[in-house]
């Protein structure tokens, strides 16, 4: 268990909380995170194996929409021997503005006589968690964050089964459930249950001790990433985007750039045209209006229409003479998607070809002259 933990580049490069402390979020409420473990011993006890005796416990949250973001709503928390030995739902410190029941299956009668506190769940946690165990989750660098927890020794199921090269996606849990443990979960319409996901990961991971290290999806669905092509080429690119999806789509490029806005998109863009044979980069400004609790506001839709369409000419305006430019609109109406959701009982017939839609996108090409 101890070669599969994930190292200390890879919870930086994935947005993991640290040791170091974490940025305060102005919501007037305490965003200490809590530390079980000494992260001074990490380095010693991973090179002595120490690890490999380490208990592990599987954790998954369910979160809610409010000002400050998603805030935790629900914690599960399974043993290795599959024993839920800890689960309840919270009180998050702000107004709830989406309650995401879809996902979370949580809604306002759920929540509406729960007084647990994330102090709460600080305390019975470091009452369950010994100091030496290993956390293990999918994607748990978002259940960290919600739970305001930090630990040393992790065990991601969203990588211990990804070959190195492919894929080009991180794999969902339902995927790999379905592919390694013949199972179905996450089916039921009223949302997720935190205790099956937990419970899910626990079992990939055992299989994943049991079978060796070398145990992984088979992947093969002859996709190739655009970027491997250019470097088998001998050709130069460049990659412009969040720090997690540099990690994930860049390893080919010959630059990659990390950007947290659409400003300082266009900007390192605009540096690396000029020196790059392909330029990929992503700009998020409709993607986080429609996720934002302001996205009915017609007004501010058209402010950010304004903006998307300012940075796309910006960009288009600063290309090399003899540029192909794909601009690539690709993130259908998430609004229309959460509406099929939502229904009881759920279209999938209809709800697949809106995701289908959505997937494939509309391309626009033309030749900067």
């Amino acid at each position: 268990r101890a070669s599969l933990l994930l190292s200390l580049s890879g919870m930086e490069e994935n947005e993991f909380p640290l040791s170091q402390p974490v940025p305060q979020c102005d919501t007037g409420t305490s965003q200490e995170y809590l530390h079980i473990a000494d992260w001074t011993k990490r380095d010693t006890n991973v090179q002595s194996m120490i690890v490999s005796k380490f208990p592990m416990f599987a954790i998954d949250c369910e979160m809610v929409e409010t000002r400050n973001g998603l805030e935790l709503a629900r914690v599960s928390v399974v043993s290795e021997s599959l024993e839920c030995i800890y689960d309840s739902l919270v009180k998050p410190d702000l107004p709830v503005l989406d309650y995401k029941t879809q996902f979370s299956g949580i809604d306002e009668t759920i929540l509406a006589k729960v007084t647990t506190t994330l102090q709460d769940v600080h305390l019975q946690l470091s009452r369950i968690l010994p100091e030496q165990c290993i956390l293990v989750g999918h994607s748990l660098e978002n259940d960290l964050h919600a739970l305001r927890l930090s630990h040393p020794y992790i065990i991601d199921t969203t990588f211990i089964f990804t070959p190195n090269s492919t894929p080009l996606c991180k794999p969902s849990l339902r995927m790999l459930a379905k592919k390694l443990l013949a199972v179905d979960i996450q089916t039921d319409s009223s949302g997720h249950s935190s205790i099956e996901d937990a419970t899910t990961c626990m079992r990939l991971v055992r299989l994943k001790l049991k079978e060796g290290l070398n145990y992984t999806v088979p992947w093969n669905d002859g996709s190739q990433s655009i970027l491997s092509d250019i470097a088998a080429s001998k050709g130069t690119s460049a990659i412009v985007d969040k720090q997690g999806l540099v990690n994930l789509f860049g390893k080919n490029c010959t630059h990659r750039s990390i950007a947290d806005c659409d400003e300082e998109v266009v900007c390192e863009a605009k540096a690396l045209l000029p020196v790059s044979d392909f330029t990929f980069l992503q700009l998020h400004t409709m993607e986080n209006f429609l996720k934002s609790p302001e996205r009915e506001d017609k007004d501010k839709l058209a402010i950010t229409i304004s903006s998307l369409d300012s940075s796309v000419i910006s960009l288009v305006e600063d290309c090399p003479a003899g540029s192909l430019v794909f601009v690539v609109c690709g993130s259908g109406d998430i609004r229309e998607v959460k509406r099929l959701q939502q229904q009881s009982p759920v279209n999938f017939g209809q709800l697949k070809a809106v995701v289908t839609t959505a997937r494939t996108g509309l391309v626009l090409a033309f030749m900067v002259n």
